[in-house]
């Protein structure tokens, strides 16, 4: 379960660093031509991190019920 734990964070790590860069270039191309489709694929990324944040909550809040058994 630790080692589940550690990989979670670190995938939320890289996603959250995926997400910074992403909208850095969003902002600095905002008026290009592909700017929607960027957009898009940032909300499709910014979606991935939360379902991954979601997870570890939910694995967290399994963790603490189980020791409140």
């Amino acid at each position: 379960m630790v080692s589940v734990m550690i990989e979670l964070n670190n995938e939320i790590a890289r996603q959250e660093m995926r997400c910074e860069q992403f909208i850095i270039h969003v902002r600095e191309n905002g008026c290009a031509a592909e700017g929607e489709v960027e957009r898009m694929y940032l909300l499709a990324l910014l979606e991935d991190l939360a379902k991954l944040k979601g997870e570890r909550q939910r694995r967290e809040d399994e963790k603490e019920f189980e020791q409140a058994a």
